[in-house]
């Protein structure tokens, strides 16, 4: 596993501060020649609610239940023998254990997937994950608070209802790929400021090709963050963008460089769950006295007041359409927030990508 940096801007006069410095931080796996697939466990909390039963929209004409019954068939199939388990849990408006990978107490709705995997005997030995199928229908809960219930970091797979007929597709690459091609998990990056006067202030991810995102935690005197990037396949990248404010000074650092940031961390290799360390990467700039030079620094300033732009217009835009949803709903219209909210991540997952394209690949 190789982890880099890199920022456009390697001078800042001394004479100015800088907010928001970009700086981009890149993950990148190298490529299995040797495919080891480890031992997994996977819990199914599936909704069996009225709706459920309803057909699907779009191109099909099964029912939603019909679809999902299909795909579990897929994933099982895949996951037979390896030493895999799957154990599966059912919802309405209550719970019900079909199949269990050990004896445990039910624990409520939500958190059951996490109980049952926690209390595994080997679960350090052995990968785990859970797929969570549910129509939306129930509107007794967000879709932003499931990852905070369940009290531990989820891989996103959206689905909207008129695209559910690909289900068993998507969770086909899942169990059968995915699966094998891990190199990494538990994966996370440190990053701690190098100056007294250098702070966090934001992290945004990418990834090419995905709808996944990275958890970020930055701390209360922003002088340290953890980015929780989790499984990591072969050959994949991954990419984040973190933005530093920096203040007007001379370099603490040699020849007259300020060190700015030190970007570390660790994962463990997914065949023997064996912790292994990054390099350590530091980024630098350099802090001469006033001058005429710095063309890279104001050409950054002004694509990044640009993409600000588009992102608030885009914030905008959603709330607008959120309200009017909400409004719809109160007067008995059926609400597609889900819809919007899956719709709004995509749009700002577009955007990120192309603003990290547009300020770290294209030549000025």
């Amino acid at each position: 596993m190789q982890l880099s940096t890199f920022t456009k801007i390697t001078v800042i006069p001394r004479e100015n501060k800088y907010r928001d410095f970009p700086v981009a931080v890149r993950l990148k796996a190298a490529e299995m020649t040797v495919r080891v697939k480890p031992p997994v466990d996977i819990v199914a909390a599936i909704d069996i609610s009225g709706s459920m039963r309803e057909r699907a929209g779009g191109p099909s004409k099964k029912r939603k239940m019909d679809l999902i019954e299909q795909a579990m068939g897929k994933v099982i199939k895949n996951l037979s023998g390896a030493m895999n388990r799957i154990t599966v849990v059912t919802f309405d408006d209550k719970i019900r254990l079909v199949t269990a990978l050990e004896e445990m107490t039910e624990k409520g709705q939500g958190i059951i997937s996490v109980a049952i995997l926690k209390d595994r005997k080997d679960h350090n030995d052995r990968l785990a994950f859970i797929i969570f199928f549910s129509d939306g229908e129930d509107d007794k809960f967000q879709v932003e608070n499931i990852k905070d219930n369940l009290g531990c970091v989820i891989r996103k797979l959206h689905a909207c209802n008129e695209d559910l007929d690909k289900i068993t597709e998507k969770l086909d690459q899942l169990t059968a790929e995915r699966t094998t091609s891990m190199v990494a998990v538990d994966t996370i990056v440190h990053l701690k400021p190098l100056h007294p006067g250098v702070f966090l202030s934001k992290i945004e991810s990418k990834i090419e090709g995905s709808s996944d995102s990275s958890d970020s935690k930055i701390s209360e005197d922003k002088q340290s963050a953890d980015i929780f990037v989790g499984v990591i396949s072969s050959d994949e990248q991954r990419e984040f963008t973190v933005f530093l404010d920096v203040p007007e000074g001379h370099g603490n650092g040699a020849n007259g460089t300020m060190d700015l940031l030190a970007v570390g961390g660790s994962y463990k290799q997914s065949w023997d769950r064996k912790t292994v360390a990054l390099g350590e990467s530091i980024v630098t700039v350099k802090r001469p006295g006033a001058t005429n030079s710095c063309k890279e620094l104001h050409w950054i300033k002004e694509r990044m007041e640009y993409w600000c732009k588009v992102k608030l217009n885009l914030s905008a835009m959603y709330e607008k359409e959120t309200a009017e949803a909400e409004a719809e709903a109160e007067a008995g219209v059926k609400c597609k927030c889900h819809i919007q909210q899956v719709l709004r991540e995509a749009s700002q997952e577009v955007i990120n990508k192309e603003m990290h394209h547009d300020i770290y690949s294209v030549s000025t």
